[in-house]
């Protein structure tokens, strides 16, 4: 994948009968870069999220009533088949980092630069009313292969909440002395693997972690 000013989806992606390497359809619209993406579990839609500092002419971040001003901050949804965009989510005053759907595909979890909770629309209809997925804001998102936990990165890269996906309450904890990579689930759903900077990788045994 290739982004420049909008996103290229790889031939084979949408279609195995395009020719490898090429990308089939580019999908314009997002000003400045692409910061998060995530595919909808039926395959049918694709969310983008961008958002980046204002600079002036001579290249200076652009600041007003002390603060850095942002733009393009917006979250986009297409159409997988044909590259159409469906819905163009603005109004946020910082960029979109982060979003992920829901294994059901009923919902949209999302969050932007500076929040201090992750956001949540309806898939089906994302200009409705926007709720409170989860508290905290994290650094990336993972549901366990049943679909039944969702994992979510914090403080930095030293830990992470698992929250039960049902209820959304908070489940269990985990800090870390080192920072961590990217935690996976295992296909069992019992265990996540936990890489650390230092070289050393965890496996943790969900509800009997320590």
């Amino acid at each position: 994948m290739r982004i420049r000013r909008g996103i290229w989806l790889l031939a084979g992606l949408l279609s195995t009968a395009a020719v490898a390497g090429e990308p089939r359809i580019t999908l314009e619209g997002h000003r400045d870069a692409v910061t998060c993406l995530a595919y909808a579990p039926d395959g049918k839609t694709l969310a983008t999220g961008t958002g980046g500092y204002l600079y002036d002419k001579q290249g200076k971040l652009v600041v007003q009533n002390g603060a850095y001003v942002w733009t393009d901050c917006v979250l986009r949804l297409w159409e997988m088949e044909s590259g159409k965009e469906l819905h163009a989510l603005k109004g946020f005053k910082t960029g979109v980092y982060g979003t992920h759907y829901t294994p059901d595909n009923k919902r949209l979890l999302f969050y932007c630069q500076g929040d201090t909770q992750t956001r949540s629309r309806d898939a089906a209809n994302p200009t409705s009313a926007e709720t409170t997925a989860f508290p905290g804001i994290p650094l990336g998102f993972g549901f366990s292969p049943d679909a039944k936990t969702l994992l979510c990165w914090h403080n930095g890269g030293y830990g992470f909440d698992l929250y039960d996906a049902a209820t959304r309450k908070k489940t269990y904890t985990f800090t870390c002395p080192e920072t961590m990579g990217n935690v996976h689930w295992a296909n069992d759903c019992r265990h996540l693997i936990v890489p650390l900077r230092t070289g050393v990788v965890y496996v943790l045994r969900v509800g009997s972690v320590k």
